[in-house]
């Protein structure tokens, strides 16, 4: 089942949906869900405003979590 795109902005470590410098979470079931990969790197440039976040993936998420 095909969630929608997600950001990992490192190894175990995905933008979320809550505030912080940027948002993130540990858990992969609570990665902000975005609806196009367009959508994900424009939320990834505005993550990188507060870190560099070097090696940070967009990519389609499949997981069924």
């Amino acid at each position: 089942m095909n969630n929608g795109w997600v950001v990992e902005i490192q190894p175990g470590c995905w933008l979320a949906t809550w505030n912080g410098d940027p948002g993130r979470t540990e858990l992969r079931e609570y990665a902000r869900q975005y609806k196009s990969a367009h959508a994900a790197e424009c939320a990834l440039r505005a993550a990188r405003r507060y870190r560099p976040l070097e090696g940070a993936l967009v990519y389609q998420d499949d997981n069924d979590a």
